[in-house]
Protein backbone atom coordinates (compact mmCIF):
# COMPACT_ATOMS: atom_id res chain seq x y z
CA UNK A 1 0.00 0.00 0.00
CA UNK A 2 1.26 3.79 -0.99
CA UNK A 3 0.75 5.09 2.25
CA UNK A 4 2.56 2.64 4.02
CA UNK A 5 5.85 3.94 1.96
CA UNK A 6 8.01 6.15 3.78
CA UNK A 7 7.15 9.42 3.06
CA UNK A 8 10.33 10.49 1.44
CA UNK A 9 9.85 7.28 -1.36
CA UNK A 10 6.33 8.99 -2.07
CA UNK A 11 8.29 12.37 -3.59
CA UNK A 12 11.23 9.97 -5.11
CA UNK A 13 11.11 6.62 -6.46
CA UNK A 14 7.29 5.84 -5.62
CA UNK A 15 6.37 9.12 -7.62
CA UNK A 16 4.99 7.79 -10.45
CA UNK A 17 3.20 4.56 -8.76
CA UNK A 18 1.64 7.19 -5.81
CA UNK A 19 0.32 10.02 -9.18
CA UNK A 20 -0.98 6.91 -10.99
CA UNK A 21 -2.69 5.92 -7.24
CA UNK A 22 -3.93 8.97 -7.73
CA UNK A 23 -5.50 9.40 -10.67
CA UNK A 24 -7.08 5.63 -10.41
CA UNK A 25 -8.96 6.90 -7.16
CA UNK A 26 -9.91 10.15 -8.49
CA UNK A 27 -11.13 8.22 -12.01
CA UNK A 28 -12.58 5.56 -9.43
CA UNK A 29 -14.69 9.00 -7.60
CA UNK A 30 -12.95 8.21 -4.24
CA UNK A 31 -11.74 11.60 -3.29
CA UNK A 32 -10.94 10.67 0.05
CA UNK A 33 -8.54 8.09 -0.87
CA UNK A 34 -6.73 10.63 -3.42
CA UNK A 35 -6.58 13.37 -1.15
CA UNK A 36 -4.89 10.69 1.53
CA UNK A 37 -2.24 10.08 -1.10
CA UNK A 38 -2.19 13.65 -2.36
CA UNK A 39 -1.27 14.86 1.30
CA UNK A 40 1.26 11.61 1.67
CA UNK A 41 3.25 13.00 -0.85
CA UNK A 42 2.89 16.47 0.03
CA UNK A 43 4.64 15.39 3.58
CA UNK A 44 7.19 13.40 1.13
CA UNK A 45 8.11 16.56 -0.85
CA UNK A 46 8.03 18.42 2.04
CA UNK A 47 10.79 16.41 4.07
CA UNK A 48 12.72 15.62 0.72
CA UNK A 49 13.13 19.26 0.17
CA UNK A 50 10.75 20.42 -2.14
CA UNK A 51 8.38 22.55 -0.39
CA UNK A 52 6.95 24.57 -3.79
CA UNK A 53 5.91 20.58 -4.47
CA UNK A 54 4.84 19.62 -1.01
CA UNK A 55 2.39 22.81 -1.15
CA UNK A 56 0.96 22.63 -4.15
CA UNK A 57 0.19 19.08 -3.30
CA UNK A 58 -1.46 20.16 -0.01
CA UNK A 59 -3.30 22.21 -2.37
CA UNK A 60 -4.34 19.74 -4.16
CA UNK A 61 -5.52 17.99 -1.80
CA UNK A 62 -7.53 20.50 -0.08
CA UNK A 63 -9.69 20.93 -3.51
CA UNK A 64 -10.89 17.44 -3.20
CA UNK A 65 -14.22 18.43 -1.66
CA UNK A 66 -15.87 14.60 -1.07
CA UNK A 67 -12.25 14.31 1.58
CA UNK A 68 -13.35 13.71 5.61
CA UNK A 69 -12.71 16.60 7.85
CA UNK A 70 -9.61 14.91 9.21
CA UNK A 71 -7.77 14.92 6.10
CA UNK A 72 -8.61 18.63 5.44
CA UNK A 73 -7.52 20.03 8.47
CA UNK A 74 -4.44 17.79 7.82
CA UNK A 75 -4.08 19.61 4.50
CA UNK A 76 -4.70 22.81 5.50
CA UNK A 77 -2.02 22.35 8.19
CA UNK A 78 0.20 21.58 6.18
CA UNK A 79 -0.49 23.78 3.17
CA UNK A 80 -0.62 26.89 5.73
CA UNK A 81 3.00 25.34 7.71
CA UNK A 82 4.72 25.20 3.96
CA UNK A 83 3.19 28.63 2.92
CA UNK A 84 4.75 30.00 6.33
CA UNK A 85 7.49 28.42 6.02
CA UNK A 86 8.59 29.45 2.60
CA UNK A 87 6.88 32.71 3.17
CA UNK A 88 4.70 31.98 0.36
CA UNK A 89 2.57 34.79 0.78
CA UNK A 90 1.60 34.82 -2.97
CA UNK A 91 -1.59 33.64 -1.98
CA UNK A 92 -3.14 36.07 -4.51
CA UNK A 93 -4.73 38.64 -2.83
CA UNK A 94 -4.36 40.59 0.70
CA UNK A 95 -8.10 38.84 1.29
CA UNK A 96 -6.40 35.50 0.42
CA UNK A 97 -3.67 35.86 3.40
CA UNK A 98 -6.48 37.36 5.42
CA UNK A 99 -8.56 34.00 4.69
CA UNK A 100 -5.82 31.99 5.70
CA UNK A 101 -5.47 33.32 8.71
CA UNK A 102 -9.30 32.89 9.78
CA UNK A 103 -8.94 29.27 8.34
CA UNK A 104 -5.88 28.29 10.72
CA UNK A 105 -7.83 30.21 13.58
CA UNK A 106 -10.59 27.72 13.28
CA UNK A 107 -7.91 24.66 12.47
CA UNK A 108 -6.69 25.76 16.05
CA UNK A 109 -10.09 26.12 17.55
CA UNK A 110 -10.94 22.40 16.27
CA UNK A 111 -7.26 21.30 17.59
CA UNK A 112 -8.09 22.41 20.69
CA UNK A 113 -11.83 20.74 21.06
CA UNK A 114 -10.09 17.54 20.30
CA UNK A 115 -7.56 18.28 23.09
CA UNK A 116 -4.73 18.82 20.91
CA UNK A 117 -3.19 21.53 22.61
CA UNK A 118 0.66 21.70 20.52
CA UNK A 119 -1.58 21.68 16.93
CA UNK A 120 -3.77 24.14 18.55
CA UNK A 121 -0.93 26.44 19.95
CA UNK A 122 1.07 26.03 16.49
CA UNK A 123 -2.25 26.77 14.23
CA UNK A 124 -2.84 30.00 16.27
CA UNK A 125 1.07 31.16 15.69
CA UNK A 126 0.55 30.04 11.87
CA UNK A 127 -2.63 32.60 11.68
CA UNK A 128 -0.65 35.30 13.91
CA UNK A 129 2.02 35.07 11.21
CA UNK A 130 -0.50 35.39 8.17
CA UNK A 131 -2.12 38.04 9.88
CA UNK A 132 0.61 39.66 10.43
CA UNK A 133 2.34 39.31 6.41
CA UNK A 134 -1.57 40.67 5.54
CA UNK A 135 -1.08 43.87 8.04
CA UNK A 136 2.59 44.35 6.88
CA UNK A 137 1.06 44.19 2.87
CA UNK A 138 -2.07 46.16 3.54
CA UNK A 139 -0.37 49.10 5.77
CA UNK A 140 -4.01 47.85 8.32
CA UNK A 141 -4.08 47.51 11.57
Amino acid sequence: MLVAMPRGELATTGRDRAANAVGRALRDGSDQTAAVLLLAMAEGYAESGDVAGGLDLARRSLDLSDADEETRIGALDLAAELAVATSDFELGTPEALRDLSVSLDRVAEIEEQLGHDVEAEAAHRRAAEAENHYTIITGDA
